[in-house]
């Protein structure tokens, strides 16, 4: 799934460019949809049918970031970019923490393991029925936005020409400030994967929590982060990435600094655990916002390779834990947590040389006129493109 995501993710942002958010998405879930309702009859058929389905949902995972790109440039009022990107990429957070306690109910009830497939399919494709029916690609085509609604999204959104496609990919490659928004996701996804993939490990074999406790810990974690994404908003990007990336930094060191192999403080450590997770939900208005504001027509390219910050890290946090962690004793996790500290603090002190509040020149350009199209306003003879 993560190789077949990081594939897909090279096209993702083209691919909305050019046939539009609405028809990719929908496709993208019907996909998902079909795949999941079908695993259950793959895994009981051999190997490689199991591992093609995995790459369908790999791919579709790869439009989820473009697509929420896509909709802060088209839809999002400038005033509340923050409060929106950090509704919008909660999804992360919230899918486990709702998801795991519901699957494990249905893991142990009447039907077995594949009622949670089953009923991952159903809900999924429920989910993507009610975006295919209401979702447009412009405010301006949607029956419920006002005029007045429709005027207030348009402050400050580009002025571009709608048969202007071309993403300028070597012009943003070469931009510092989207360089600094993709090395801070990398450290940020570095430290929610391994929490989010290995805290259970570490809560029940480390400081001894039984397994159901460990799911509503992880749970936990997850809704304070989203929690603190909604209501992230209105301060300088800096200090919001700042805020993330430190203060998460500075728990896991105090972790480090408090944990023995005698002493576990355990009560403590799940504490400081929560936080350092919460406050990384500040980064919806750090580099989520700063790429918003960086790369504005073309955020759903910028945003949308935050995907392969986190397919990266997903590929590369098993092997490092596997390498470090043999044992789950407190010495193993501690060296994982001085890890984690040190890549989020070196990826935030990128962020804070090379990141920036501005519009890049690339996203300030004139479309070419093709025709133009002669109209008269009180008098005055206006030629404009059409």
């Amino acid at each position: 799934m993560a190789v077949a995501a990081l594939f897909a993710n090279c096209f993702a942002a083209k691919l909305i460019d050019h046939f539009g958010a609405h028809f990719m998405f929908t496709l993208a879930g019907f996909l998902t949809t079909v795949s999941t309702a079908i695993l259950p009859i793959a895994l009981r058929l051999n190997a490689v049918f199991v591992i093609g389905l995995r790459c369908c949902q790999g791919i579709s995972f790869a439009m989820t970031f473009p697509m929420v790109g896509n909709f802060v440039s088209k839809w999002a009022y400038v005033k509340q970019v923050g409060g929106v990107m950090g509704v919008l990429t909660s999804f992360a957070q919230l899918a486990p923490a709702i998801s795991d306690p519901i699957s494990g109910a249905l893991c142990v009830g009447r039907w077995g393991w594949p009622s949670v497939l089953y009923g991952h399919a159903v809900f999924s494709g429920f989910v993507f029925g009610i975006f295919a029916l209401t979702y447009r690609n412009r405010p301006a085509d949607h029956f419920f936005i006002s005029d007045a609604e429709r005027y207030l999204i348009s402050i400050r959104k580009p002025l571009t020409s709608p048969q202007t496609h071309n993403i300028p990919t070597w012009d943003i490659l070469k931009t510092p400030s989207v360089l600094a928004i993709w090395v801070a996701a990398l450290g940020t996804s570095f430290n929610l994967t391994t929490v989010f993939l290995f805290a259970p490990r570490y809560l029940h074999n480390v400081l001894g929590m039984g397994v159901s406790h460990t799911g509503i810990a992880v749970a936990v974690s997850a809704f304070s982060q989203v929690l603190v994404k909604i209501f992230a908003d209105n301060m300088r990007i800096r200090i919001f990435n700042s805020l993330a990336a430190y203060g998460s930094s500075i728990c896991l060191i105090v972790i480090c600094l408090i944990s023995n192999s005698e002493t576990k403080h355990k009560l403590a450590n799940l504490i400081l655990l929560t936080i350092s997770t919460a406050v990384i939900g500040f980064d919806s208005g750090g580099y989520y916002r700063s790429a918003s504001v960086v790369a504005c027509q073309f955020s759903h390219f910028v945003i949308g390779n935050v995907t392969l910050c986190v397919v990266i890290t997903i590929l590369i946090v098993p092997v490092i834990i596997g390498g470090l962690v043999p044992r789950d004793t407190v010495d193993e996790w501690t060296k994982v947590f001085w890890i984690i500290a040190v890549v989020q603090i070196a990826c935030n002190s990128f962020f804070l040389l090379f990141s920036s509040a501005d519009s890049a020149r690339w996203t300030r350009f004139v479309p070419r006129l093709t025709r133009p199209r002669v109209t008269t306003i009180r008098g005055t003879r206006l030629s404009l493109p059409v």
